[in-house]
């Protein structure tokens, strides 16, 4: 179904991207701005990517990715149930009316 009139679908679209994008920004951009500019040193590593070409060879690595994978697919399929299809549907509406792809 639709959501209800009022709250954030109220707003014009480009409010409404904007405030997207704000939020966006602050859950993932600003944390490494901020370890970026408080605690530099936990970047000097990746100035060099040398150490990092050992990660394509490492079972470790890969064992890892795998569960992360595995273990993240059912929260995100839940997430997209609930959530996209439940009280951020009028956000979401849009992609199931796409007949682009």
């Amino acid at each position: 179904g639709s959501a209800p009139a009022g709250g954030l679908q109220a707003l014009p679209l480009s409010v409404q991207a904007a405030l997207a994008w704000v939020a966006s920004f602050l859950l993932c951009g600003l944390p490494w701005i901020a370890t970026a500019l408080l605690a530099p040193e936990r970047f000097e590593r990746l100035r060099s990517m040398e150490h990092l070409a050992g990660l394509w060879t490492s079972p470790a690595h890969w064992a890892v990715m795998l569960l992360v994978a595995v273990g993240f697919e059912p929260l995100t399929f839940l997430i997209h149930k609930h959530v996209m299809h439940g009280c951020l549907w009028w956000v979401h509406e849009g992609h199931h009316h796409d007949t682009a792809y």
